[in-house]
């Protein structure tokens, strides 16, 4: 009977306790192969949105009697980590509307990973692993807009603000290429674009949507008051 796959994680905060890359590539090719795959971004949830998604996941360790709750939480505090610090990975069979299965779990004293559910169902459809597997380093980070965009290239200007010195260049990427990775584009649209170096490869430019930052309340506090600043300096000048 045909499968369905939902994988929740958080964009926002660090996984110690899996390769989220590795998951993401494995998940990538077997919605390739056919795998109905939906990924679930926790970050835009709340507490209370999260723990019904908790809830829902609870199913199978119930009725397959292994145990979840330590793995996404504590004894006091059941699903705080679920979907956050510790992705989560469900398994739906057609159309069920409850989970046949939920990784990671535990089984007898063995923790069965999100990674080794996904190695098994890419055995099971004879999909070899070592294609995704690709080791690079990121050598650089940019934050870059879409300038110009012509019949064949994009035009891209780069800004690296993670260093103490902000550095600016500029790169003619092709269209077809550039939209294969992230969609389609236009004049103004904004990217987060990382420089990789491969094992045994040459340097590649990964791209994706730049998402805006969330900002907390002080934030938005200081941002105001700089404002209210701006404006009191402006005025202090057309009065002179």
């Amino acid at each position: 009977m045909e499968e369905r796959i939902e994988f929740y994680y958080n964009s926002q905060i660090d996984t110690p306790w899996c390769n989220l890359k590795t998951i993401q590539a494995k998940l990538k090719t077997l919605s390739e192969a056919g795998i109905p795959v939906t990924t679930v971004d926790t970050a835009s949830m709340d507490e209370r949105q999260l723990y019904e998604h908790y809830t829902i996941a609870t199913y199978p360790s119930v009725r397959k009697q292994y145990r979840i709750r330590q793995i996404f939480g504590s004894q006091n505090k059941s699903g705080q980590y679920f979907g956050r610090k510790q992705p989560a990975l469900l398994v739906y069979q057609a159309d069920s509307s409850h989970p046949i299965d939920i990784y990671p779990h535990d089984e007898n004293g063995t923790r069965i990973r999100i990674e080794d559910f996904l190695e098994e169902k890419m055995k099971a459809l004879k999909i070899e692993g070592d294609a995704i597997e690709k080791t690079y380093e990121i050598l650089d980070a940019f934050i870059c807009s879409v300038e110009e965009i012509s019949e064949k290239y994009a035009y891209l200007t780069l800004r690296n603000q993670d260093k103490e010195e902000e550095r600016e260049r500029c790169l003619e990427y092709p269209l077809e290429a550039l939209e294969k990775e992230v969609g389609e584009v236009s004049e103004g649209t904004f990217l987060r674009c990382e420089i990789r170096e491969f094992v045994g490869d040459s340097l590649s430019f990964h791209f994706e949507i730049s998402k805006p930052k969330t900002l907390s309340l002080a934030e938005r506090q200081a941002l105001l008051e700089r404002y209210r600043e701006l404006l009191s300096e402006d005025a202090s000048s057309q009065t002179e």
